[in-house]
This record gives C-alpha cells, structure tokens and sequence, in this order.
C-alpha cells in the first residue's frame, strides 16, 4: 500500500468514529454507536452485530509485513476485532491492516507507592536523605526494655546509606528519587543499622528507623497481598518451590517461588562504588511470570508467603539475567536471622 492509500483509509476510518464518538457523548450506547457508525461505509453489518468495545487509536502502520505501508488500527476490546464492521473495512484494505488489542489508553502515572503516602504502609518509597529510594519493609518492635514505640524495619543501604549514616539522619518518604525532601518528607530517624563487611561475610543488610511523632502507620498489611500474621517457620524454607510474594517501590506486587537457600555468595555483592561484600545463608527467588520479582528500588521489601499471611524475608539485592525466563534472581535475608539479629518482633496485623 502506498502512503497516500494509507492515509486515505485512515481518513475514512476517522471520518466513521468520529460522529460515534459526538453519539457517545449523548448517551447512545457505546457498542450501537460503533456499529452504526462503521457501517455507514464498509458494508451493512446484520441486526444486532453490536462492537462491544472502542477504538482507539487509528494510524498509518509502517513496514507492515515487508511491504510497505498500512493502516494501524488499534482496538480497545477483542470481541471489536471480529465485528462485521471490521471486518469489512479489512477487506476493503485488502488485508493490509496492521490490528493489534491494546484495551485502554491512560495516561502514565507514578505508582502510588512513589508518591507521598500518608498513613505510612510497608511497601511504599523511603530513604535516607543521601541515597536514591528503596523500599519500606514492614514495622517492629524491639525485643525487651519496655519500649513499644514501633520502628520501620528496611535494608542498611536504604536506611542507613552503606554504613555512612549517623543514628539521627533523617529518613524521608517518599525517597529521594521519588521526590523526597528533608524540609516535608521526614518521617523517621536512623535508630541502627547491622554494619556490612567488606571483609568476612554478612547474613543480613538490615536496618531500623524511629518514627517521629504525630506519623500515622498502616501496621502489618501489604495492600494488595493481604495481612502478615507472624513468621513463616524454618523448615517452610526448604519445602520445594515454596510460592511468595512482595510489595515493592518499583516493580510493586510481583510473584515468585524459592528456589535455593543456605546460598552463600562469595564473591560478594557490589554496593557501589567499588565495594563488595560477601553474603552467606541467603534465600534465592526466582519470578514465577514473565515479570521480573525484582528491580533497584524493592530493596527493603518485605517477601511473604502466597497468601501474604507469613514473612519469609528481607530482599536485598538481585541479578540481571538468570531464573525464570532470564528476568534474573533476586536474593533475601531470611526475616527470622533479621529480627534475631536486631532484636526485634515483627508488627503483624
């Protein structure tokens, strides 16, 4: 097809939707509108052949199969792709119609758990005031001494910027990168942090924060995933392929499944700028879809069992490729050895 025969169809294509669109608004029902509107050109459709779904957007398709040009028709619904009305406008093309069902167009939004959240939930962007934006774990309670007041619990290099944060630093949500700034966005302050090694191996990358005050919290529940009910128990660990879920800053809910522990890896992971640090008795996951579990931004997150009841770990880090479909592997603290280590209870719902 030539390019002025492509923008002609197209032309008449437009030239159909666009009363439909003007009936629409009026209040005639959206699946006559389309089909009385089409065909007023390409062929009388039968009574009753209803388009259940939109147009959405209708184009001039470029090296349609190695030939050329085309028209690109793009559908809002599928039932709308085998209607008598689209049909016919094909054959009128001649076939040489690049259609695809793409549902709605929407504008793109930051994910809500980039923005400024109120009241504080697991799963949405945090940081330090000096790095980029990671991921708000879950909520804790220390062990003993009589202190109830609940602590935010996510990695050290979320909270406490690889070891160079100070107890006090301010910890800002939404992070950083998300548009954080210390002046509104402060909600807690670094309590403590595991220091990572750069020598000798670590098991956890984990630290604490105290809320300020006047900072309402969402305590033990993942939105969209459902409420933590306690720990998941060691040997779950090992059961094969044990099926778990996250709420992260960047990739939010994602789905995954165990696929090694006691992992030790020792050639460390890098945390910029030239430092690695070896980690040893980790949990390995790998995505279950063809969505990767994790990207930079979910450390911190809180994994939990399938149905969200149990708390599995602490994800920290991940690869490029490998696992499932080459989308990478992501690897976590096991959450028990983080609260041992911090001496800390989990806030469940």
């Amino acid at each position: 097809m030539t390019l002025d025969s492509a923008r002609e169809l197209q032309q008449k294509f437009l030239n159909f939707a666009v009363p439909s669109i003007e009936t629409m608004a009026n209040g005639v029902p959206q699946s006559f509108v389309l089909s009385r509107a089409l065909r007023k050109g390409v062929g009388e459709s039968a009574a009753g052949d209803q388009v259940s779904g939109p147009i959405v957007g209708v184009g001039i398709s470029l090296g349609f199969q190695g030939k050329g040009y085309a028209v690109a028709l793009r559908l809002g619904d599928a039932a709308l792709e085998h209607s008598k009305p689209v049909r016919d406008f094909i054959e009128e093309a001649r076939g040489e119609v690049d259609i695809r069902v793409v549902g709605r167009v929407y504008a793109l939004k930051v994910p809500w758990n980039r923005e400024h959240v109120r009241p504080l939930e697991p799963g949405i962007s945090i940081g330090h005031f000096n790095i980029t934006a990671g991921t708000l774990g879950c909520f804790v309670r220390m062990k003993s001494g009589g202190d109830e007041r609940l602590r935010i619990l996510s990695n050290n290099h979320v909270l406490a910027n690889v070891n160079r944060a100070r107890r006090g630093d301010p910890i800002l949500q939404r992070g950083p990168a998300d548009g954080g700034m210390r002046s509104q966005d402060t909600v807690a302050v670094l309590e403590t942090y595991k220091r990572i090694l750069f020598t000798g191996s670590n098991e956890v990358d984990a630290a604490l924060a105290t809320l300020v005050e006047e900072i309402d919290i969402v305590p033990g529940q993942l939105r969209g995933i459902g409420g933590i009910a306690g720990v998941a128990a060691a040997g779950q660990l090992y059961e094969e392929k044990l099926k778990v879920k996250k709420l992260g800053r960047t990739t939010g809910i994602t789905e995954g499944e165990i696929t090694a522990v006691e992992v030790v890896v020792p050639n460390g992971v890098a945390f910029g700028e030239g430092k690695v640090a070896p980690y040893h008795h980790q949990i390995e996951i790998q995505s279950t879809n063809n969505l990767p579990f994790s990207r930079g931004g979910d450390s911190g997150s809180l994994v939990v069992t399938s149905d969200g009841t149990e708390a599995v770990g602490l994800l920290f880090a991940g690869t490029d490729f490998g696992g499932h479909g080459g989308l990478g592997l992501t690897y976590a603290n096991p959450i028990q050895t983080v609260l041992d280590g911090l001496r800390i209870d989990l806030v469940t719902r």
